[in-house]
């Protein structure tokens, strides 16, 4: 399939075609960050725009290995909590370099529920909502708030 006649509408459905996100394709694309979310979603619905992005799809080979760093697991024991969250709290931190805010908030949401925060609310109690945690959780949250803050637990 021939390029878009219009270059703006062309390139963003490349950078969607390359992986990246609807609103990250439109900044890309040269359109304002501040309507990106909204004028990626109108493009993508564009007959042609869509055609081209399933062409350019197509035209791309398989990835020989997955892009970005490998995660494979040790042989042995399966990961323990703190390696869980030690694992989400650079995934947060890689994140965050990124501008990837999707990417941060899942981290956060499987950080919050390994942690337990998102349990049974009526066992919380309002005076204290830390006290359901156990020891080695209070600890795992310490030393992750301490690392965000980057001072010594």
């Amino acid at each position: 399939m021939e390029p878009l006649s219009n270059p703006q509408h062309d390139a963003f459905a490349r950078a969607l075609a390359e992986g990246r996100s609807q609103a990250q394709a439109a900044i890309d694309a040269g359109y304002a960050p501040a309507s990106a979310a909204t004028t990626a979603r109108r493009l993508a619905t564009r007959p042609e725009v869509a055609a081209r992005i399933e062409a350019l799809r197509a035209a791309m080979p398989a990835p020989e290995a997955p892009s970005g760093p490998a995660i494979t697991l040790a042989p042995g024991p399966l990961p323990t909590r703190e390696t869980v969250l030690r694992g989400l709290s650079d995934a947060l931190t890689e994140a965050r370099g990124q501008g990837n805010l999707m990417a941060q908030l899942r981290a956060l949401e499987l950080m919050g529920k390994e942690l337990g925060m998102f349990g049974q609310r009526a066992e919380a109690r309002p005076d204290n909502p830390l006290a359901c945690l156990d020891a080695q959780s209070l600890l795992a949250l310490r030393d992750l708030l301490a690392e965000e803050a980057g001072v010594a637990a």
